[in-house]
């Protein structure tokens, strides 16, 4: 497989601490917030007493945005902003966030693949099962949690990708329900598929 550029993990920490100040911006950290950026950090090393230490940290918005430097880890916090951001519902102090974040960071981050992005993130949200409450907050958290974990992922070698998961007696089925909760990431679906068929 082809190594793709890895991205420095604090330049990924600082990216979720945006994150982390999105969700602090109205006042009310959701559970459904806080679970949204537990497997992103988790798969950082981080254990639950440094994330509820991250998620709490009061820092001041610009202080943040500056933090983040690296184009990629921009664009994808603007992804996955747009989801977190809508997990309880979109508030002011939410898209204030997200508009600080889009100015500050300017036409670097502007590119067709994120505008993309963002137009199937609305579409996926518009397209869930209205008819079932429940089932729709489930399926916006499992949403909310993919983005936020390929925010983490930039920091992840292939090999740190692919040793979550190899040799583990984890089937397809299992891997797959957890790529849809948000907690794999595609590739890693790719290469457990290839392991258990033996191409890997």
């Amino acid at each position: 497989m082809n190594e793709r550029r890895i991205v420095d993990r604090d330049q990924v920490l600082a990216g979720i601490r945006v994150l982390a100040h999105l969700i602090r911006a109205d006042g009310v950290v959701s559970d459904e917030e806080r679970r949204a950026l537990t497997p992103s950090l988790e798969i950082l090393g981080l254990d639950a007493r440094q994330i509820e230490a991250l998620v709490a940290e009061d820092l001041a918005l610009t202080p943040a945005l500056e933090a983040v430097t690296d184009a990629a880890v921009r664009r994808a916090v603007i992804r996955a902003a747009h989801a977190v951001a809508h997990a309880d519902g979109l508030v002011p102090e939410e898209a204030a966030v997200i508009e600080a974040a889009r100015s500050a960071w300017g036409p670097a981050i502007e590119d067709p693949p994120l505008e993309e992005d963002l137009r199937r993130l609305a579409h996926e949200e518009q397209g869930l099962n209205a008819d079932d409450p429940k089932e729709q907050k489930r399926a916006l958290a499992r949403l909310v949690q993919s983005w936020t974990l390929q925010v983490a992922s930039l920091a992840l070698s292939t090999e740190e990708e692919e040793a979550r998961w190899r040799g583990r007696p984890t089937d397809i089925g299992e891997l797959t329900r957890r790529f849809m909760r948000g907690e794999a990431t595609a590739h890693e679906l790719s290469f457990k598929f290839k392991e258990d068929i033996g191409e890997a």
